[in-house]
């Protein structure tokens, strides 16, 4: 029997192409008079900004667009702009574009309720109460899933890491997937962000923490990512395969959200920092290492991994379908361009065992079916390397 678990999924999802089309009336529906429009410099030259706007001015509600996002954000770019949406009085947010955005809005609509520093709500649930203003969040990318998930990852540049608020409450209010907002996406933010969907979804299922529901999810999302990722990488234009790719990110980091991560976003905390990679890159890049460490414990789990990607297992034992998986992901991430090896990107390699100590700082080491301690895993960056 499995032991006991609580899975929650607080944040509804309407989608759909042209969802965000609908997102005044959503927001007027939820209360909103004043919403503050959360997204990137990029995203705010695209007609995906235009969308937004003409429909919450369609429906009556005041806004103002916050287009100051950074990748990756770091603490300053929620904390240096709080007072000024403070003052404001937004009774609603609107976040458009990745995890980034959505992040930011998560930030400035918990600090503008209830004041003091993004530290003081990390780690663990330290948010006091529910936080008021209704939050949409549209997503025009497939892999963060911040749209639906508790947690909002922020660059401590000064420490050389990131750390990540995370709680029930941080959840927001609505996110409205529409695929069509996703079709301009570059291809390397939809090779990365794929991978990023890909690593909630396989760490989830090797977590310790894995639950029968979560399990249900990130397979399917495993499924969906491996046949439409390639799909999307060929094509950007192919709707259908970017309307699976939202819907698989969606479910991944609703699993990951309820049972945890593992050693492959530990890392990708400090070497993002450290390095100024996307966080998808190195997702993508470490995550075959660490199906590859957690092997010795993962076996059969691996194995399922395998089936999931659509290896065909037949004739093969259980070792070699665990091994199959890890081989399948590192075909994945050279079919898309990713680079292999972390001497590609930049990383010092007198660094690597500072990026081995900051890992072992994350919780999210400890959801290893396989335990990690310092050596191991600066042996595995080492063959990374």
């Amino acid at each position: 029997m499995s032991k006991n678990y609580i899975f929650r999924f607080p944040t509804p999802v309407e989608a759909g192409a042209g969802m965000a089309g609908q997102v005044g009336a959503r927001a007027k529906a939820l209360g909103a008079s004043k919403v503050l429009v959360v997204t990137d410099p990029g995203i705010a030259k695209t007609p995906h900004l235009k969308t937004v706007t003409d429909s919450l001015e369609k429906a009556g509600v005041a806004y103002d667009v916050f287009a100051k996002v950074e990748p990756d954000p770091s603490i300053e770019n929620v904390e240096d702009n709080v007072a000024e949406v403070k003052a404001a009085g937004y009774d609603g947010y609107v976040a458009l574009g990745g995890g980034s955005s959505i992040d930011v809005a998560k930030g400035l609509r918990l600090l503008s309720q209830y004041g003091g520093k993004l530290r003081d709500y990390s780690p663990g649930d330290k948010i006091p109460g529910p936080l008021a203003a209704p939050l949409i969040a549209i997503s025009t990318t497939a892999g963060t899933g911040s749209q639906v998930s508790n947690g909002a990852v922020f660059s401590d540049n000064a420490r050389g890491t990131k750390f990540a608020v995370s709680s029930p409450k941080n959840c927001p209010t609505l996110a409205l997937n529409d695929p069509l907002v996703t079709m301009g996406a570059p291809g390397k933010v939809t090779a990365t962000a794929g991978m990023d969907a890909l690593g909630h979804a396989i760490e989830c299922y090797l977590s310790v923490n894995a639950n029968p529901m979560s399990d249900i999810l990130v397979l399917d999302a495993i499924s969906k990512v491996a046949r439409s990722l390639p799909r999307v990488m060929a094509n950007g234009d192919d709707l259908a395969a970017r309307e699976e790719m939202l819907l698989a990110a969606t479910t991944a980091i609703v699993g990951a959200s309820n049972c945890g991560l593992g050693a492959d976003h530990a890392v990708a905390m400090p070497l993002c920092s450290l390095f100024h990679q996307p966080h998808g890159l190195i997702i993508g890049m470490m995550l075959a290492p660490v199906m590859e460490y957690n092997q010795a414990a993962a076996e059969a789990r691996l194995a399922d991994v395998a089936v999931a990607l659509g290896v065909n297992t037949a004739g093969m034992s259980q070792r070699q379908a665990a091994a199959a998986a890890v081989v399948f992901v590192r075909n994945l991430t050279k079919e898309i361009g990713l680079p292999q090896r972390l001497r590609e990107i930049g990383v010092a390699e007198e660094k690597l065992a500072q990026v081995a100590e900051l890992t072992m700082e994350s919780h999210q080491v400890a959801n290893n079916r396989r335990k990690m301690d310092p050596a191991s895993l600066l042996e595995m960056l080492r063959q990374a390397y």
